[in-house]
């Protein structure tokens, strides 16, 4: 079962690629923000989730507006007060692969 676990892991890096694009589009028209100029939920759920995305190593180098959009969350009083430190993630993500390991 170990091959059908890295099958998995591949499968879900994929789909994670697929929103990365997504995401990569919405914001091609220049957009500060998902739903425009207005700051929204999406940018929450997709703002916290978006860190995670390291822990399957995959580099946000052919994202370049996606970039700009974490760092204009990133430079947000509110983000700043409530996002967990990049260190902090990088402890968590050998637990949370291995929990995904037992779950796929």
């Amino acid at each position: 079962m170990p091959g059908d676990t890295e099958e998995k892991l591949a499968q879900s890096k994929q789909q994670i690629l697929t929103v990365l694009r997504f995401f990569e589009g919405l914001l091609a028209d220049e957009r500060t923000f998902f739903a425009g100029e207005q700051f929204s939920l999406a940018e929450v759920v997709a703002g916290t989730a978006l860190p995670s995305v390291g822990m399957f190593e995959i580099s946000f180098d052919e994202y370049p507006q996606l970039q700009q959009w974490g760092a204009r969350l990133a430079g947000r009083s509110s983000w700043q007060q409530t996002e967990i430190p990049q260190a902090e993630i990088a402890t968590k993500i050998p637990i949370i692969r291995n929990l995904l390991a037992t779950r796929l």
